[in-house]
């Protein structure tokens, strides 16, 4: 607020569950308002990890302010809160990545940079954090009856994948 304030903190915002949106309007001494400028919409990164296929996808808001056009998205990872490194780039119309040949139990987290066609980085999403399950392995154990009894038994022991287990 007042005439040297060109920042504003949104303390209501709730960027970890979507996108934001907002519109930027000035006013005068004589609290004359401006036309409200075009909106502004945050890119908001998810992801969904796959152990089976030891992979993550990735998918983000289209980004449309770049005042040139966005050309690309830049797709930055850390490995176990690492330094951020390059990872891949997509175009412009694609806002789904798919991350292959992830470690069990490594944490990876990601941030998407939409590029413009002058080479400037207008926007960054979200930054996103996925633990890669460990792959599904079983064990079993069987106790067998005795005399044609039914007091045997099985243990099936489930180590890693995403829960919840269904049983066939």
């Amino acid at each position: 607020r007042g005439r040297t304030n060109t920042h504003y903190t949104d303390y209501t915002a709730t960027p970890n569950v979507g996108s934001v949106s907002y519109c930027v309007a000035c006013f005068d001494s004589c609290h004359n308002l401006s036309p409200f400028g075009a909106p502004h919409t945050t890119m908001f990164l998810k992801g969904t990890p796959n152990p089976c296929a030891q992979n993550s996808t990735l998918k983000w808001n289209v980004y449309n302010f770049m005042p040139s056009g966005t050309i690309e998205y830049d797709i930055y990872v850390s490995i176990n809160a690492g330094a951020f490194t390059y990872l891949a780039k997509t175009a412009s119309t694609i806002t789904t990545f798919i991350h292959t040949n992830l470690q069990p139990n490594y944490n990876y987290s990601y941030y998407i940079e939409a590029r413009g066609v002058s080479g400037t980085i207008s926007a960054r999403s979200s930054v996103l954090s996925i633990i890669q399950p460990d792959p599904l392995s079983v064990s079993t154990s069987v106790t067998n009856s005795t005399l044609g009894l039914s007091n045997g038994s099985a243990t099936v022991n489930i180590k890693g994948g995403s829960p919840a287990y269904s049983f066939l």
